[in-house]
């Protein structure tokens, strides 16, 4: 409650004390005593509530990881930029807000506060945010992160090959891949799930007749899932 209402409800006690008074001089002594210490009480409330608007706190002071992926489509390429807190929450739809500025030679970012979600999926997991560049040139770019009073600066440089992203030696943020090779061009790229061991051959015969068409396959790419059913 601000401090001009707090007053307006003690004068407004001060002056009904006085009309249902008898107006003898004891009573009007009574009044103005009990106005003192009234006085007295919201002085006191007043001085808390500066004191308390002085206290700052952190707003977010959980650490970030952050890790680099690539994809591509037919229009653009992108690095998504996938965050998350080292801390786990009981929600595993807790997100960070954030916001995101490129210019020509610099991104920044700045992530503003952790977010509890409307409906929480019941099942453990870190609080998260998700951030596409989409079709960096490739230069060195000047990396600028804010985390609440902290800001930290690096860099993301960009080439035909990869990314790389480097920041001094602190905890507030960090990448878990700081070198990403990039997808190469005109490559075709994806995944081959299949459903039970026993179909494994088939996979392996359709892996065999690209390179059997002069399809080189990179053992990064190479990735067989089984979906368990």
């Amino acid at each position: 409650m601000e401090r001009k209402q707090l007053y307006r409800i003690f004068n407004r006690l001060f002056y009904s004390m006085q009309r249902f008074s008898n107006s003898t001089c004891q009573d009007m002594l009574y009044i103005q005593s009990m106005k003192k210490y009234l006085s007295l009480f919201v002085f006191l409330i007043f001085i808390f509530s500066c004191s308390k608007k002085q206290t700052t706190a952190d707003p977010f002071d959980e650490n970030v990881k952050i890790k680099m992926v690539e994809g591509i489509d037919s229009t653009k390429k992108t690095l998504t930029l996938r965050c998350f807190t080292e801390k786990i929450f009981t929600c595993s739809n807790y997100y960070i807000s954030h916001t995101i500025s490129v210019t020509a030679n610099k991104i920044a970012i700045n992530f503003i506060e952790i977010n509890e979600p409307g409906i929480c999926l019941t099942s453990l997991g870190p609080a998260s945010a998700i951030i596409d560049l989409i079709n960096l040139d490739n230069r060195d770019y000047e990396l600028e992160i804010k985390i609440s009073n902290t800001t930290i600066t690096g860099q993301l440089k960009v080439s035909n090959g990869s990314y790389q992203a480097i920041l001094p030696v602190q905890n507030r943020v960090q990448f878990v891949n700081t070198t990403l090779n990039r997808v190469p061009n005109n490559a075709i790229w994806g995944t081959v799930h299949y459903h039970a061991s026993a179909t494994v051959p088939i996979v392996q015969n359709f892996i065999d007749s690209l390179q059997l068409r002069s399809f080189v396959i990179n053992i990064y790419t190479r990735r067989l899932h089984r979906i368990s059913n």
